[in-house]
């Protein structure tokens, strides 16, 4: 997986009084401070956790037990991941399996697996919240993404 924990968000350093803004999964869009040193030596910690403990493959992975984990309140991990990722929880988490099933399917995952295995390995629940998260991240599916790629190779 990418090593996404090399800096924060803009790879500027924090300054207190900056915000940006961070939609939910409602739309609604709010003010978010730029992270602080403390929060990107915590999101470091983030990222080391999840890819060493491989964590997103956990299809019921809460950032409670991520907090747990690294024996921190749930609210500051969740505060930490929107400063530094703008973006919430479950999209930091779904970014990453995206990640692991892209580098799956260069290794040839499916030449002796379905799609709905890679979604299980990757830690989704069902293959069509899979392809969703896939096709919002990569902007195509991942059997066109495949192909896609297939064809670069070539």
């Amino acid at each position: 997986i990418e090593d996404v924990a090399s800096e924060c968000q803009n790879g500027q350093p924090a300054q207190e009084a900056d915000t940006s803004v961070l939609s939910d999964n409602a739309g609604e869009s709010k003010a978010v401070a730029s992270p602080t040193p403390e929060d990107e030596q915590l999101m470091r910690d983030i990222d080391g956790l999840m890819r060493r403990e491989l964590l997103y493959k956990n299809p019921s992975l809460t950032v409670a037990a991520v907090a747990a984990k690294l024996s921190k309140n749930h609210r500051m991990v969740s505060e930490v991941i929107s400063r530094c990722r703008a973006s919430n929880f479950k999209s930091y988490v779904n970014e990453m399996r995206i990640a692991e099933a892209v580098r799956l399917l260069a290794d040839g995952w499916l030449r002796d697996h379905t799609i709905d295995t890679l979604a299980e390995e990757c830690g989704f629940c069902n293959r069509i919240t899979f392809y969703r998260v896939f096709k919002r991240i990569k902007g195509v599916a991942p059997t066109e993404f495949l192909v896609t790629e297939s064809a670069e190779c070539n």
